[in-house]
C-alpha cells in the first residue's frame, strides 16, 4: 500500500486516533498482528515517531547488538557488529565492537565531554586508550556519523528532521510492507521529486511493534545505497556500573 503524508493523517484523524503515545503503546502491545497491523498502517510518521519516543523512554538505560554496513568515501565498507549501551542522562554511550574489521575496539563517550571520544583499538594497537576529536579524520574513517548518533534517540531525530524538511516540498510518498520474518512492522519512505536538503532519498524502516522503536533503517541517497542499521538483542533498564563510561 502507497500513500502520502496528507492521506494517511486524514485516516489516521477519521480512525479515531488520540490517545496519548503511553496509552497508544499499550494498546498496541495487547493487538493481535492482524489489527496491530491496520493500525500501524493507519498511524502518521509524526504519531509513530512519538510512540517511537515513548518506547525510548520505557527503555532507560539499554544495551543492544548493533549490526552496521555503510557506504564511506564512495566505497561500502564491511559489515561491523558491536555492543552498544547507551545511558539517557546524563548521555553516554560503550561501544564494543564484536565482529568485523575493528573487532576489539571500544569506545566511550560522554555529554560531559562531548566534543572527545575515549578509544582502544583490539589487538597489538590497544596498549592504550586515546582520546580523539569528535570531528576528526581519525573518528570518522569508517563511518558517516559522530559517535553519538548511534541509539535510538539520535535514529528518531535524523527521521523527524527529514520528515520536516519534506513535508514542505511536497511531502514523503510512504509504502507499508507489513510485517517482516522477525515479527518487525517495515515501511518505506520516498523523497518528492528534486527535494533538496535530506538526508535520505529513500529510507526503510523496520519498527519493533513491542518496543516502538526502529529496530532496522537502511538509507539510500541519490548515489544509492548508503548504509543499513540493524539493532537486535535490546535489553532495557540496565543496571551498570558508572565506571563503564569512564575508561576502558
Amino acid at each position: 500500500m502507497t500513500l502520502g503524508f496528507a492521506a494517511i493523517t486524514a485516516a489516521a484523524t477519521a480512525g479515531g486516533i488520540a490517545a496519548s503515545p503511553a496509552a497508544r503503546l499499550d494498546q498496541w502491545q495487547a493487538l493481535p498482528r492482524p489489527d496491530l497491523g491496520a493500525r500501524l498502517r493507519a498511524t502518521p510518521p509524526g504519531e509513530l515517531l512519538a510512540l517511537g519516543r515513548e518506547g525510548l523512554r520505557r527503555l532507560g538505560t539499554y544495551r543492544a547488538r548493533l549490526m552496521k554496513e555503510e557506504r564511506v568515501g564512495g566505497k561500502v565498507l564491511p559489515a561491523q557488529t558491536l555492543e552498544l549501551l547507551s545511558q539517557p542522562r546524563p548521555r553516554a554511550l560503550r561501544l564494543e565492537y564484536i565482529e568485523g574489521p575493528a573487532a576489539g575496539r571500544k569506545v566511550i563517550w560522554t555529554e560531559n565531554r562531548p566534543k572527545e571520544l575515549l578509544v582502544r583499538e583490539g589487538g597489538l594497537l590497544g596498549v592504550m586508550s586515546v582520546w580523539l576529536d569528535v570531528e576528526g579524520r581519525l573518528a570518522h574513517r569508517d563511518t558517516n556519523h559522530q559517535v553519538f548518533e548511534l541509539g535510538f534517540a539520535p535514529l528518531l531525530d535524523i527521521i523527524a528532521r527529514d520528515l520536516d524538511k519534506a513535508t514542505a516540498q511536497g511531502g514523503h510518498q510512504r509504502h507499508d510492507e507489513g510485517f517482516d520474518a522477525a515479527g518487525d512492522y517495515c515501511m518505506t519512505f520516498t523523497a518528492p521529486p528534486g527535494a533538496a536538503g535530506l538526508y535520505a532519498q529513500r529510507t526503510r524502516l523496520c519498527i519493533d511493534p513491542k518496543l516502538a522503536v526502529p529496530v532496522e533503517v537502511e538509507v539510500s541517497d541519490q548515489k544509492g545505497f548508503l548504509e543499513r542499521y540493524r539493532y537486535t538483542h535490546i535489553r532495557a533498564n540496565q543496571k551498570v556500573d558508572r565506571r563503564l563510561f569512564e575508561d576502558i
